[in-house]
């Protein structure tokens, strides 16, 4: 399932760019559902920084998925790629309890208009349903589009969240 997000933040380019890339972990006190971002390495090569953060969410998981979806497999890393020179991260999510259950992947966009920052997100994200323990092989399929629907519905609000708490943690900061 493709998914896409779009946002303007009233602050430069670099203070957006660096705040996503290297200040998540403060920027989470301003976040309700995720609980703790934690750098877990971090390589920089010129331009590039090489980042792995592990994401710990904290959602209302919703009634008919509850006795699927344990809070532990709402635990994810972020392995990311930020390129100063473009602008750009290229980044994959993986759930380290269930491998083989998710694969996402997508990349941030920040461009500079006027002085603000647009941010877009483009990004795809599949689940394998047999993977999710309790799920009888005949239901799974059947739930594949239900579970990334939720997935999505959960990430795309948390991206417009992400950005209005980076634009509070940059008010705060100045």
């Amino acid at each position: 399932m493709k998914f896409s997000s779009a946002d303007k933040i009233p602050f430069p380019r670099k203070l957006v760019f660096e705040a996503h890339r290297d200040q998540m972990p403060e920027v989470v006190a301003y976040l309700d559902d995720i609980e703790s971002v934690t750098v877990v390495s971090r390589e920089e090569d010129g331009p590039v920084v090489h980042l792995v953060n592990r994401w710990k969410a904290a959602p209302n998981i919703p009634r008919a998925l509850q006795k699927f979806l344990r809070p532990e497999m709402l635990e994810w890393e972020d392995v990311a790629a930020w390129n100063q020179d473009t602008w750009q991260c290229n980044w994959t999510l993986s759930i380290g309890v269930l491998p083989g259950l998710l694969k996402a992947q997508g990349r941030n966009i920040f461009s500079e208009i006027d002085g603000e920052t647009e941010f877009k997100m483009e990004g795809e994200i599949s689940i394998n349903p047999t993977k999710v323990p309790g799920i009888p092989r005949l239901l799974a399929r059947t739930l594949q589009s239900t579970i990334e629907g939720f997935i999505v519905a959960m990430i795309k609000p948390n991206l417009e969240k992400t950005n209005q708490s980076v634009h509070r943690y940059l008010e705060d900061r100045a």
